[in-house]
C-alpha cells in the first residue's frame, strides 16, 4: 500500500479512473447516414395494381414506375432488391422482371412485389392482380374414349391435325391464361355425318374416314378466338356401323326408326346403294344412300313389336354379308355444360356470364325435342335451340333445373323422364386478396391485430375487420356470397362470414378465405397470417401511455411520438421554461438506480435515480412502426448546449473528482428511454429510437456525439425477448445488467436474480458509446488488501474455496461447461441470434466488470470525496452468438471515442495532461509493440486506418464474463488480450509512458481482452469495404 500511495503523490495533483482507451475531448464522431425506411410510393389502389393481361402489352409498368424510395434523400446507399412471389411469400411463375426493369405478366393471379433496401433491410410492397377480360390464345387436346392423349400435328398453316380410326373421342379447348373463368369453348364440325361433335361437352363420334374439319372457338379479350383439328379418320380394315367394329347396335326402345353409318374397308369397286341394305325379323324396311367410298347411310324402319328383345339382323352390302345384332335400351340423356361441373352433379352459372347447356340422347337420336324450366324462374332466364340450352343468370341462388326430352309423333307428343339437375348461380370472382398481402410490416412481414381499442382510458373489445378485396364481374362483391371464411384456430380466434375477426388469445392465426365453387373455377383460397394478440391498439402517445399503466399487452396501428411536441417548426420553444420542464417531469418517471451507488453512499447521500420515459409492462407488437423519444431527449439549444429544463443530462457518477474548478467523472447507469422490468415481455417488430434520425444530421452525416445525452434507448432489467426490431439511438442503445428490484446488501442468489434476455433478427444501430452493454449489478468486495499488488479485488472461487484464474483470457469461456460456476455467479444470460449491430462510438459490445484499482480503495486526497470500497470483482454475466451476427462496425481509427468515459469541464492541468489519451498513438503504439498486434489496424489502399469495434472485455480487475460461440456462424473474430502496461515503453513518448505506469492504478491491473475483426479478416476486407 505504501508504494500506491507513493506513485499518487508523484502524480498530484489530480488522476481519475480510466476505464479503457480515451480521447482529448469530445470530437464529433461522423458516419454515414443511413437508410431508415423504404417506401413504394406509386401503390395502385389501396396496395393493388389491378392489371388486365389481354391489354397490359400497350401500357406495361415498370419497376421505376412504383416510385421506390429509399429514406432520407441524404442517406448514402439507397440501392434495393426486388423480390416477387405469390401474395403468401411462396415462389411465383405469375410476374416476371426483365433487365431493362419491365414487368412480365406471365399467367393469372396475384403476385406481390417487395422491395427491400440493402442497408438496413427496409421494406414495402406492392400487389399485381393480374386477370384477363378474356382468352388470349387458345390450345387444342384430343384424348379418346379411355383418356388416353391424342397425338396431334401442327401444319404449316397453323391448323392441327389428328389421325385415328373410327370411334368416339373428345377434343379440348385449353384457353390461356389459365384461370380465365367462364371461358367457354364452343365447338362445330364440318361435317356431322362424318364426326359429330357436341358442341358444348366437345365428344364427337368420328363415323366416317376422311378429313373433317372441327373447329373451336372462345370469346377471347379481343374477339373470337379460333383454332382448327382437321381430324383424319383411318380406312377401316374391316365394315364399322356407327365407328364402331362391334355390330352389336343400340336402337332407343319404342323406336319406330334408327340410322346406320356403314362403311367397308378398302376395295377396287363398292356395291352400289341398291346392292346395300339391313334385313331381320322386325325390320319393316330400310332405304340406303351411298356416301362414296363405301359409305353409306341406311335408315331403318321397325315394326310396331319391335324393341321387346333382341333383333338378329344381316347387313347386306353387295356380296358381302354380316350378322348383326339390334339391342334396345331405354334413352339416357347426358347433360353437359361449356362450364365445369361440381363432383356432385351441379351445374355451375356465374354471374353475368351466359352459359351453354347441352342435353344429347344415347343411344343418339337428332328427332329428340327438349324444354327447360328452372323451379325459381327468377333465378335465371332460359332459351332452348337444337339440344342446347342458353342461360343468362338473373340473381345468386339455387334451383333445380328440369329438362323434359320429347318426339313429336303423328299421334301427338310423347316425353320422357325429364332430367333434373341442380344450378346454382354465383359470382364470377377473379380475385381474392387481403389487402394486409400488400404492405410489409416491419422486419416481421406480416400484421399484428389487437383484441381492444381505447375508448378514451378505457379499453373495450373490437373485431377486426380483415381487408379481403373480392374482385368478381358485374357483381356487388360487398356480402362476400358463396365465401367462408375460416380460421385456423378458433380458440386463438375466430372469423364471422362478413371477415371479422374476435381475437381471443395471442399467437399466429392463419385466416382463409375460399369460393366456394374456386376449385371449380381454378381460384384458389387466399390465406393471411395474422398475429393476434389479445391486447390493446396503441394510435397515440396517450394510449401507449395506457396500455402501460394498465399492463396490456400493446398493437402498434402508427408511428408514436413519445412525449408531447415541445418546439415549433422553427426550433421555438411553444411554453415558457418552468411550463416546459412541468411538461417534462409529467412524461418522465424516476427509478431508483440498480448500478453500484457505493460513491454516493460514501458521500452521505441518497441513493440516486434514473428517469424513463416509458415501461413496457407487457408485450409489445410494433407491426415495423416507430416510437420515437425525440420530443424528451432532443433538448439542446442551437448552440448545441443542453437547455435549463432538460431532464435527460447524462449518466449518474460512479466516481467524480473536482480540483481548482476542473471537474472530472467517470460514468454509471444512464437515463432510459424504453424500460424492461417485468418478467417475460416481448419486444416485437418495433422500432425504438432514443431520438430521431434527423436530429443526429450534421451535415452530409450522423453526429453520434449527439447521442450524449438522449439515454439508454432500452433497458432490460428482467427475462425479456426483442425480435425482428430496429432498436437505435442512445448513448448506449440496449443495456442488460441484471434483474430489477433486488437489494444490494442481500446475498446474492442466482437462481431469482438471473436474467435470460433474448435477442433476435434485429439491427441495433447508432450508439455514443456501446451498441449493446452487458454487465451486473452484483459484485465481490475485497476486504483484505495485504495480497494485491494493482488488482484490488478478490478472484471467484469454485466449490472447493480455490480460484478461477482464467478471468480476462479466452481460457475464461471454458467456465460455461464448468455447471457451479454457472449456477453460482452467472447473473446475466444474454442471446443474441441473427442480428446486425452497427455504428458505435467505443465498441460494438461492452463486456463490463467492476473497476479493481488501488484509486478505489480508501480515500488519499480531499479531491477524491468518496473514493472507497469501491474496487470489487463482478458477478459474470454470458453472450451467446447464435447464427449470423454481423458486427458491422468497421470505423475510421479517428472516430474511436471513450471521451464519454470520463467527462471534463475544462482542460486538464499539465501535469496530468497524460490524461489526455489519443487513440491514435496508443493504438499506434500497441502495433508497433509486439508482432501479435500489428493487425488490430487495418490500412486502405489510400492510406486510410480502420479498426473494428468488436466485443471488449473491460474494467480493469477480473472479468471473468464469457462469450459462446458454439452456434455462431458468421466469420470467427480474432481475440486480443492487452494490459495497459504496454504502453510503458521507452521509445513512446513520455504521455503514453505515463499511461502505462499511472492507469492500471486507476482501473486495475489485469488485461482487457478484445474479440474483434482485424486487418487478416475477410469480413470488410480489413476495412477496406468501409467509405
Amino acid at each position: 500500500m505504501r508504494k500506491l500511495v507513493t506513485v499518487l503523490m508523484i502524480v498530484l495533483p489530480l488522476l481519475f479512473l480510466v476505464a479503457v482507451f480515451a480521447i482529448t475531448g469530445a470530437a464529433a464522431i461522423g458516419v454515414d447516414i443511413h437508410a431508415n425506411k423504404l417506401v413504394i410510393t406509386n401503390k395502385g389502389t389501396n396496395g393493388i395494381f389491378h392489371l388486365d393481361i389481354s391489354g397490359y402489352d400497350e401500357r406495361p409498368l415498370y419497376l421505376d414506375d412504383l416510385g421506390v424510395e429509399v429514406r432520407p434523400v441524404k442517406a448514402k446507399d439507397k440501392t434495393f432488391k426486388t423480390v416477387i412471389t405469390d401474395a403468401e411469400g411462396n415462389p411465383t411463375d405469375i410476374v416476371g422482371l426483365s433487365d431493362d426493369g419491365k414487368f412480365l405478366l406471365e399467367g393469372v393471379g396475384v403476385a406481390k412485389i417487395t422491395c427491400t433496401s440493402t442497408d438496413g433491410g427496409y421494406s414495402d410492397s406492392v400487389l399485381f392482380n393480374v386477370t384477363s377480360s378474356g382468352a388470349l390464345e387458345l390450345g387444342v387436346q384430343v384424348t379418346d374414349a379411355f383418356s388416353g392423349e391424342v397425338e396431334l400435328l401442327k401444319n404449316a398453316d397453323g391448323a392441327y391435325y389428328a389421325s385415328v380410326p373410327a370411334g368416339t373421342y373428345f377434343v379440348s379447348g385449353i384457353v390461356y391464361p389459365a384461370g380465365v373463368a367462364g371461358a367457354s369453348v364452343e365447338y362445330s364440325s364440318s361435317d356431322d355425318d362424318a364426326a359429330f361433335v357436341n358442341g358444348v361437352s366437345g365428344e364427337i363420334l368420328a363415323r366416317f374416314s376422311g378429313k373433317t374439319t372441327i373447329t373451336l372457338s372462345v370469346d377471347g379479350a379481343r374477339g373470337k378466338i379460333t383454332e382448327t383439328l382437321i381430324l383424319n379418320v383411318e380406312k377401316p380394315e374391316s365394315v364399322v356401323v356407327n365407328g364402331s367394329k362391334n355390330l352389336t347396335i343400340a336402337v332407343p326402345k319404342d323406336s319406330d326408326r334408327t340410322v346406320l353409318y356403314v362403311e367397308m374397308p378398302s376395295a377396287e369397286s363398292y356395291p352400289s346403294a341398291d346392292d346395300v341394305g339391313f334385313f331381320g325379323t322386325g325390320v319393316e324396311n330400310f332405304e340406303t344412300e351411298s356416301l362414296g367410298g363405301g359409305k353409306y347411310k341406311i335408315t331403318v324402319y321397325l315394326s310396331d313389336d319391335a324393341g321387346e328383345e333382341d333383333l338378329d339382323c344381316q347387313l347386306a352390302l353387295g356380296s358381302v354379308v354380316k350378322n348383326a345384332t339390334l339391342t334396345f335400351s331405354e334413352y339416357v340423356f347426358e347433360l353437359s355444360s361449356s362450364l365445369p361441373v361440381s363432383p356432385s352433379g351441379e351445374i355451375a352459372a356465374l354471374y353475368g356470364t351466359p352459359l351453354t347447356l347441352s342435353i344429347a340422347a344415347k343411344p343418339y337420336d337428332k328427332n329428340i325435342l327438349y324444354r327447360a324450366e328452372l323451379t325459381d324462374d327468377s333465378l335465371a332466364e332460359i332459351s332452348v335451340s337444337d339440344g342446347y340450352l342458353t342461360v343468362r343468370a338473373l340473381k345468386i341462388g339455387v334451383a333445380t333445373l328440369i329438362v323434359t326430352p320429347y318426339v313429336l309423333t303423328e299421334s301427338g307428343e310423347k316425353t320422357y323422364p325429364a332430367v333434373e339437375r341442380n344450378i346454382f348461380v354465383t359470382p364470377h370472382y377473379t380475385s381474392l386478396i387481403f389487402e394486409e398481402s400488400a404492405s410489409t410490416y416491419g422486419l416481421k412481414g406480416n400484421l399484428a391485430v389487437a383484441s381492444m381499442r381505447f375508448d378514451g382510458d378505457t379499453a373495450v373489445k373490437e373485431p377486426y375487420k380483415t381487408g379481403l378485396v373480392a374482385k368478381a364481374k358485374n357483381y356487388d362483391e360487398a356480402d362476400f356470397a358463396d365465401l367462408t371464411f375460416t380460421s385456423s384456430n378458433g380458440a386463438i380466434a375466430s372469423v364471422s362470414p362478413l371477415g371479422l375477426m374476435d381475437v381471443k388469445a395471442t399467437g399466429n392465426v392463419t385466416i382463409t378465405v375460399k369460393w366456394k365453387y374456386g376449385d371449380l373455377f381454378g381460384l384458389k383460397a387466399v390465406s393471411y397470417v395474422y398475429t393476434a394478440v389479445d391486447g390493446v391498439w396503441a394510435e397515440t402517445y396517450e394510449d401507449l401511455m395506457n396500455a402501460s399503466k394498465e399492463r396490456l399487452k400493446t398493437v402498434l396501428k402508427n408511428d408514436v411520438d413519445v412525449g408531447k411536441k415541445l418546439f415549433d417548426d422553427t426550433g421555438k420553444a411553444l411554453y415558457d421554461d418552468a411550463t416546459m420542464q412541468a411538461i417534462l417531469e409529467s412524461e418522465t418517471s424516476l427509478l431508483p438506480t440498480t448500478a453500484d451507488w457505493t460513491y454516493y453512499k460514501n458521500r452521505g447521500l441518497a441513493q440516486p435515480n434514473v428517469r424513463y420515459a416509458v415501461e413496457f409492462t407487457n408485450d409489445v407488437f410494433g407491426n415495423g412502426y416507430t416510437l420515437s423519444a425525440d420530443n424528451i431527449t432532443n433538448m439542446t439549444d442551437s448552440t448545441g448546449n443542453l437547455r435549463s429544463y432538460a431532464l435527460f443530462r447524462g449518466p449518474l457518477n460512479f466516481v467524480a473528482v473536482s480540483h481548482n474548478e476542473m471537474g472530472a467523472s467517470v460514468k454509471a447507469q444512464d437515463n432510459v428511454v424504453f424500460l424492461v422490468r417485468t418478467n417475460g415481455v416481448v419486444i416485437d417488430n418495433v422500432t425504438l429510437l432514443g431520438c430521431n434520425d434527423e436530429t443526429l444530421e450534421d451535415g452530409s452525416g450522423l453526429n453520434l456525439t449527439l447521442l450524449n445525452n438522449v439515454g439508454t434507448t432500452l433497458e432490460i432489467m428482467s427475462d425479456a425477448t426483442v425480435t425482428d426490431s430496429y432498436v437505435r439511438n442512445g448513448r448506449t442503445v440496449v443495456r442488460a445488467f441484471g434483474r430489477y428490484g433486488v437489494n444490494q446488501d442481500d446475498s446474492v442468489n442466482v437462481e431469482q436474480e438471473k436474467i435470460n434476455v433474448k435477442i433476435e433478427g434485429c439491427l441495433l444501430q447508432n450508439a455514443r458509446e456501446f451498441i449493446l452493454k452487458i454487465g451486473t449489478n452484483r459484485a465481490v468486495r475485497a476486504t483484505d488488501y495485504s495480497s494485491f499488488d494493482k488488482t484490488f479485488a478478490p478472484r471467484l472461487t469454485n466449490a472447493s474455496g480455490e480460484a478461477y484464474t482464467a478471468a480476462n483470457s479466452p481460457l475464461c469461456d471454458e467456465y460455461l461447461n464448468d455447471d457451479y460456476f454457472v449456477s453460482n455467479y452467472d447473473l446475466t444470460d444474454v442471446v443474441l441470434k441473427d442480428s446486425v449491430l452497427k455504428n458505435s462510438g467505443l465498441f460494438t459490445i461492452g463486456m463490463e466488470s467492476h473497476f479493481a484499482g488501488g484509486m478505489l480503495v480508501g480515500e488519499t486526497f480531499k479531491q477524491f470525496d468518496g473514493w472507497k470500497n469501491l474496487a470489487a470483482t463482478s458477478y459474470p454475466a454470458v453472450l451467446h452468438m447464435v447464427g449470423n451476427v454481423v458486427l458491422d462496425d468497421w470505423k475510421p481509427l479517428s472516430n474511436v471515442d471513450s471521451s464519454t468515459l470520463i467527462e471534463t469541464n475544462n482542460n486538464l492541468a499539465a501535469e496530468t495532461s497524460f490524461l489526455n489519451l489519443n487513440i491514435r498513438a496508443m493504438l499506434e503504439s500497441l502495433k508497433k509493440s509486439d508482432e501479435k498486434y500489428k493487425n488490430i489496424i487495418a490500412e486502405r489502399s489510400d492510406g486510410q486506418k480502420y479498426v473494428h469495434g468488436g466485443i471488449a472485455f473491460y474494467g480493469g480487475g477480473y472479468n471473468y464474463s464469457m462469450v459462446d460461440f458454439s452456434e455462431y456462424t458468421f466469420e470467427q473474430m480474432k481475440q486480443y488480450t492487452i494490459n495497459l502496461s504496454v504502453l510503458n515503453r521507452p521509445d513512446n513518448d513520455q504521455s503514453l509512458q505515463q499511461q502505462g505506469q499511472m492507469l492500471p492504478y486507476a482501473a486495475g491491473g489485469e488485461d482487457f481482452r478484445f474479440i474483434m475483426f482485424d486487418a487478416t479478416s475477410a469480413y470488410g476486407n480489413g476495412g477496406a469495404g468501409q467509405n
